[in-house]
């Protein structure tokens, strides 16, 4: 009786353990965040980071087709992993082309001798058929993703470092935008 409770105690403290332990490692959990910004699959993105993305719940239709054009160009590799750090390589369509073009069109526009009205309606899908155009360059970023462990469930940290990366250097476009204003 009493090796019987002793082995029924070890039982039940090792499957306790193992209940409250992660199901996936952090490698793993980058792996799915990351395939679901590329799907656009809110509800597992959700999952996986630990604060909403600028697009969760864009009501614009437009601003929806041109995220997903963005982020269905994004590829990314696992390079290493430590605790809970990931390196990982992101390619994406470099935005800094994207913005230069999207302003070439604009001007042309505006000097076409066109309506305002025609104008504004033109300009709205200008970033959207840019973004779905074939030759567009791309750029790969190195981050090394941070992850937090909450309630058993490995979250990827949002910064800064891997916003840019995932948005083609974009944040790095608006922080030279803002720095040349200072």
């Amino acid at each position: 009786m009493k090796k019987t409770s002793i082995l029924f105690i070890i039982i039940m403290m090792v499957l306790g353990l193992t209940a409250c332990g992660t199901t996936e490692s952090p490698e793993t959990a980058v792996k799915n965040g990351l395939t679901a910004v590329k799907k656009n699959d809110i509800e597992t993105i959700q999952k996986y980071f630990n604060e909403d993305i600028v697009f969760d719940g864009v009501d614009d239709e437009l601003a929806s087709q041109e995220i997903q054009a963005l982020f269905e160009n994004m590829d990314f590799e696992i390079l290493s992993s430590e605790g809970e750090t990931v390196k990982t390589s992101i390619t994406n369509i470099d935005m800094l082309p994207v913005m230069v073009k999207t302003f070439e069109k604009a001007v042309e526009l505006a000097f076409s001798g066109i309506s305002e009205e025609e104008i504004a309606e033109q300009s709205e899908k200008i970033v959207q058929d840019i973004l779905n155009e074939d030759d567009l360059e791309k750029v790969t970023n190195t981050v090394d993703i941070k992850l937090e462990e909450i309630e058993g469930q490995w979250k990827i940290i949002l910064n800064d470092e891997l916003m840019n990366a995932m948005f083609g250097n974009f944040q790095a476009i608006l922080d030279d935008l803002n720095n040349a204003y200072d």
